[in-house]
């Protein structure tokens, strides 16, 4: 119970330090920053944190341009389509609730949409995502951060291999009296070797899982 214990603890000790933290200090000019920025931020799945502590996800990234934090944000639209437009609808799932549909028009364009009803007038009532730029003024911003899954997985297993092995080694020195080292044959040595074995390959295993779910993390510091 102690050791789990202790695993636990150094793996939490060790996710919570698996980040890197970006401030306008680190970087020649606050421009390059922002470039860095740019260039990191790019597409990523971001958690904007504003000076008031208030926050906010957006999913596709952020760019600063002129002092100001741009992305994208989507936006529901209810909007009627008249049937005379409408070249083929293609249904898409299964569940009427929440039917998505991709919608031919009779001009060449196409869009891909939730069906929320048949109107009388034979016209079809959908609702649409569509994406809208949305801009902060940066000294809004007090920090933005994203994690990198994969990363934090790779970390994970690295660091829960010696985890692995130390823990293999107390557990033997628990389970098996003192007749010599693994494999000597000694009393209980079985059991001590199959806990030793398990001990190594499972912690970095179940280590990378949880890496992978706390991830890496990168922040940005714009107004401390």
């Amino acid at each position: 119970m102690k050791l789990s214990c202790l695993l636990i603890a150094s793996l939490t000790l060790i996710f919570t330090g698996c980040s890197s933290i970006y401030k306008v200090s680190n970087f020649p000019s606050r421009d390059k920053f922002y470039k860095d920025f740019n260039k990191s931020a790019n597409d990523k799945t971001l958690r904007v944190t504003l000076t008031n502590d208030s926050s906010f996800i957006t999913e596709n990234g952020a760019q600063i341009s002129n002092d100001s934090i741009i992305f994208i944000t989507k936006v529901r639209k209810e909007e009627k389509i008249s049937r005379n437009d409408i070249m083929d609808i293609k249904y898409t799932g299964t569940d009427m609730e929440n039917l998505l549909a991709v919608i031919y028009l009779k001009n060449g364009y196409s869009t891909t949409v939730k069906i929320s009803g048949m109107l009388p007038d034979s016209s079809i009532s959908v609702i649409v995502l569509e994406n809208k730029n949305e801009f902060l003024p940066v000294n809004m911003i007090k920090k933005i951060s994203y994690k990198n899954n994969l990363l934090g997985g790779v970390l994970g297993f690295v660091y829960g291999v010696p985890l692995g092995f130390i823990s293999g080694i107390t557990l033997y020195g628990l389970t098996s009296p003192p007749t010599g080292p693994p494999g000597s044959g000694g009393p209980n040595d079985h059991a001590a070797d199959n806990l030793l074995e398990l001990s190594f390959f499972s912690v970095p295993v179940i280590s990378a899982i949880i890496g992978s779910i706390h991830g890496y993390t990168y922040t940005y510091i714009f107004n401390p």
